[in-house]
């Protein structure tokens, strides 16, 4: 897993998205600590969505250390909220159908 990080989602890989239009990042503190963080992407819409105005929630990641501890459920809270606050009437979970772990 550490190696699946260490190239899917290099700091290199993770600075490019944010410069990318459509992405939105959500990060989670816990005081000064990085606790996980959600993308959001807006733009890509699936034909089963029939034209409704959606946005797709990319990733969600809690620190090893955090899981268990509320990081997702207040990530996942804060992307409903987002997405409220664009006009979004669906929000829809991309999953990575081809992920490999080494």
């Amino acid at each position: 897993m550490h190696l699946l990080f260490g190239t899917q989602f290099s700091r290199e890989k993770l600075m490019a998205e944010v410069g990318e239009e459509g992405n939105i990042f959500l990060l989670a503190f816990a005081d000064d600590e990085p606790a996980g963080y959600a993308k959001l992407r807006d733009g890509i819409n699936h034909s089963e969505l029939a034209g409704r105005a959606a946005i797709e929630i990319a990733r969600i990641y809690a620190a090893a250390s955090f899981i268990g501890k509320g990081v997702a459920s207040a990530l996942i809270q804060k992307c409903i909220d987002a997405a409220q606050e664009m006009g979004k009437e669906v929000i829809w979970l991309g999953v990575w159908e081809k992920i490999k772990v080494p």
